[in-house]
């Protein structure tokens, strides 16, 4: 049985179940006749169907978050795909290609990502130096 029938029956049950609860405690009520027991089996029942279908909407919850990520991540590997596709031949070539020795392999990330321009330090001041008193 599919998981979402499941839950569209035990939704019904449920609501069949309080239903009846709430008219057995009236009926008890204006006979004044109050029978515990009674109240607390069918109070029983329906927390029983309460269960199960909280922890059928727990997995329903979690398949859908589960195929939601798959989807994010389908999405980020076609994106990487469609850019890299995009860029020019030599930056193809140098994400293949290993690293210059004294060159760390993240730098090359950052040269294929366009942000090796704001790798480098900032340029020093140009200007009068600040003048020192003392020692």
């Amino acid at each position: 049985m599919d998981l979402v029938q499941r839950r569209d029956q035990l939704r019904a049950r449920f609501a069949e179940l309080q239903w009846d609860l709430g008219g057995l405690a009236y009926e008890m009520a204006i006979r004044d006749h109050i029978r515990l027991e009674v109240l607390v089996r069918h109070a029983a029942q329906l927390q029983d169907v309460d269960a199960e279908l909280g922890e059928v909407e727990r997995i329903l919850h979690g398949l859908r978050r589960a195929a939601q990520r798959r989807s994010r991540v389908l999405l980020a590997v076609r994106a990487a795909a469609a850019a890299a596709s995009f860029q020019p031949r030599d930056r193809r070539r140098a994400a293949l290609a290993p690293s210059p020795p004294g060159q760390p392999a993240f730098a090359r990330l950052f040269w294929l990502a366009g942000t090796h321009r704001q790798l480098r330090p900032p340029s020093r001041r140009t200007g009068p130096r600040p003048i020192v008193i003392g020692s």
